[in-house]
């Protein structure tokens, strides 16, 4: 009887059936042809099964809970690609306006890679292969729009028609925008940074022009440090600087996200310090260069100078030439008159100390004599019921306020838009009467203003003795000062 292969592909070859005798101990082999018959029928079967999972895949049937998932995730993935491929042509498109055909245009069909499109053999593999382009196509958007930051302010020169010729005239124009665009995300950080301490900290490297090209790692590895740690709502990125707003996850404790944040910059050789902003209302991350800390190391010059100083005061102690003693003898032989010449040239000096703190005090007593002038209906709550109002004619006419006790100047907020001015008067709890003293839990800010009108009509109209016309120029001064509860 001959054995013939059920393959249609397979090649119709008869074998001889197996004896029944043979040696004692000794089983039947099976000879090569056999063995090749079965990897073909294998072959065959798996074939069949991968047709059907295909089959099912593309007819969206009898998927698995997990192909479910993965179809749910690979959908998401595809809008996400096509969302950041519009933004990413928008920036090209800004980039390079009115090129023509030298315009670049992005393309992208992540719903090729679905199974039911002739795409992957899976929902998953269609998944991974869509969160890969997403993640490139975030990536390529990014570094154009690290680009146009860097292009901007030289662009907007080339097309100012009074720009003036040469390169130094052309590097002061850059030089000015590049610096007002930093102004103006500046202020939208001080919006939500409660410490004017952190404003100034990182305003030194934001608007200091880096020499040495020295940046932060890409945002987008920033972003994915911190996936699992921080949710990030908006951001703001500078060259040496991310300030990223956000929460803190809900399962981790502030000071356990700070730890692990630095023990993965660590692990992933990034030179950065974080820091984070702990209201509940408004947190934020800080990313900063590690050579923008400051150091507390002496320079060689700093050694230099404190030893020099040290030996002149050894010097000028321990030598009689610098050193002017008095002794009895020298007190009966001169009149009191020449001792007091001896001690003249030191007035001036004693004078100037005297003035600095009698000025001190004197601006300490003035603020509390402010604070105790307030009426007692003032002192109570008012901290959560400041108002603003916004004066975009840049003059303080006819000043009306919604709270019944805000007819008070000093308890608006009043910015001069025109001109970008701005003039705060905040009135908090009680404890404004016990200004000086520091604590964390009461501020009394102070604002001063020069104006165009007489001071005397500033001063009446601060007093709400007088509702006079001021126009806001400056805001030279601002001071803070923690009180006592």
């Amino acid at each position: 009887m001959a054995i013939r292969s059920p393959l249609p592909c397979a090649a119709h070859t008869a074998w001889p059936a197996f004896s029944g005798a043979g040696r004692a101990g000794s089983a039947p082999k099976p000879r090569p042809g056999i063995r090749g018959s079965k990897s073909l029928l294998l072959a065959a079967v798996a074939a069949r099964t991968r047709g059907k999972t295909l089959r099912r895949a593309r007819s969206g049937q009898d998927l698995d809970d997990a192909e479910r998932a993965f179809q749910a995730a690979f959908k998401a993935e595809s809008e996400r690609c096509d969302l950041v491929a519009q933004q990413l042509q928008e920036t090209l498109d800004r980039l390079r306006p009115g090129e023509g055909e030298l315009q670049s245009s992005v393309h992208v069909d992540a719903a090729s890679f679905a199974p039911d499109a002739g795409g992957k053999s899976s929902w998953r593999e269609a998944f991974e292969a869509a969160k890969s382009l997403a993640d490139s196509l975030e990536w390529d958007l990014e570094k154009a729009r690290r680009t146009g930051e860097l292009e901007e302010p030289a662009h907007v020169q080339d097309q100012s028609p009074a720009a003036p010729s040469g390169g130094s005239a052309e590097a002061l124009v850059v030089e000015k925008e590049w610096q007002e665009d930093s102004v103006k995300r500046l202020e939208a950080v001080a919006e939500f940074l409660e410490d004017e301490t952190a404003l100034r900290f990182i305003a030194t490297p934001v608007l200091a022009r880096d020499q040495e090209d020295v940046k932060l790692p890409p945002l987008r590895q920033v972003r994915e440090l911190m996936k699992d740690l921080f949710n990030i709502n908006s951001e703001v990125a500078f060259d040496r600087v991310y300030v990223l707003q956000g929460q803190v996850a809900d399962s981790m404790a502030p000071d356990g996200v700070l730890a692990t944040m630095q023990q993965r910059a660590a692990s992933a050789a990034m030179d950065v310090e974080f820091f984070l902003q702990r209201n509940s209302d408004s947190q934020a991350v800080l990313v900063m260069l590690q050579e923008d800390m400051p150091s507390n190391e002496f320079a060689w010059w700093q050694w230099l100078l404190c030893g020099s100083a040290l030996l002149a005061t050894l010097i000028s102690v321990n030598m009689d030439a610098f050193s002017v003693t008095v002794g009895q003898l020298d007190v009966a032989n001169q009149n009191v008159s020449d001792m007091a010449q001896l001690a003249q040239p030191t007035l001036p000096t004693a004078a100037s100390i005297f003035a600095v703190v009698a000025a001190m005090e004197g601006q300490r007593i003035e603020r509390r004599s402010l604070a105790a002038t307030w009426p007692e209906e003032f002192l109570a709550g008012i901290m959560t019921s400041a108002k603003e109002k916004v004066f975009t004619a840049g003059h303080l006419d006819n000043v009306n306020a919604a709270h019944p006790h805000m007819d008070d100047p000093r308890f608006l907020t009043i910015t001069n838009q025109s001109n970008n001015c701005i003039l705060r008067f905040t009135v908090f709890t009680r404890c404004a009467r016990e200004l000086g003293e520091e604590d964390t839990r009461c501020k009394y800010q102070y604002y001063r203003a020069q104006c165009t009108c007489p001071e005397s009509q500033l001063e009446d109209w601060m007093e709400h003795r007088a509702r006079g016309s001021c126009h806001l120029d400056v805001l030279p001064d601002r001071s803070t000062v923690h009180v006592k509860q």
